[in-house]
């Protein structure tokens, strides 16, 4: 019904939650800012691998980490323990 308003193509992809997740906790060790941390995941190989992603994946927005730690502070403190 809304197939011809939503063409593949349109908008951005989100991210797996897996994939945040991993970025936040390897930011947190290395004490790096969030674009610090989305550039290192563009440019290390390490840091790919840990986060389950192909070296031809592409990286995502430094503004997605900061949903990513908003929405586990949330799910956190509702007490809730899957995200």
């Amino acid at each position: 019904m809304f197939e011809d308003l939503f063409a593949s193509g349109r908008g951005r992809p989100s991210v797996p939650a897996d994939v945040i997740a991993t970025v936040i906790v390897l930011q947190a060790l290395e004490g790096l800012s969030d674009r610090q941390a989305v550039r290192r995941l563009e440019t290390d190989i390490a840091w790919k691998a840990a986060a389950g992603l192909a070296l031809s994946d592409e990286s995502f927005y430094s503004t997605v980490l900061v949903g990513g730690r908003s929405y586990a502070t949330v799910r956190a403190r509702s007490g809730s323990s899957t995200l």
